[in-house]
């Protein structure tokens, strides 16, 4: 197929599509929404309705997702928390051990040279 001059088809598809030249004479090719023998016509495009439930449904949704998310992280951060802090106390705990062993040692040692003597 071939384009025709615009001489041959002058506005004949409304310059909603494109004339061409065919075996029974020109013919028009409408652009994407248009319609018709020379694209005089559009489709009327609309959008889709959405209700004022089916965004309160997902505001709520999505609220609740975030909400859940925060505890989860909250938890998780606290269980940490209490993780580390338990290991320091167990090292303290033998720390203090260790200590009393050598103070007991140490009057062991007293105690048995008093006996020496």
């Amino acid at each position: 197929m071939r384009r025709l001059v615009a001489a041959m088809c002058p506005d004949s598809c409304h310059t909603n599509g494109g004339c061409y030249q065919g075996p029974n004479g020109p013919f028009c090719i409408c652009k994407p929404a248009f319609y018709g023998d020379s694209c005089e016509s559009a489709i009327e495009m609309t959008t889709p309705s959405v209700s004022a439930a089916d965004v309160d449904s997902d505001f709520w949704a999505i609220f609740l997702v975030v909400v859940a998310a925060f505890f989860v992280v909250v938890g998780c951060v606290a269980a940490v928390y209490c993780y580390i802090r338990s290991k320091r106390s167990d090292v303290v705990a033998a720390d203090e051990e260790f200590a009393h062993k050598a103070r007991s040692g140490a009057q062991r040692v007293k105690e048995f040279v008093g006996r020496l003597v």
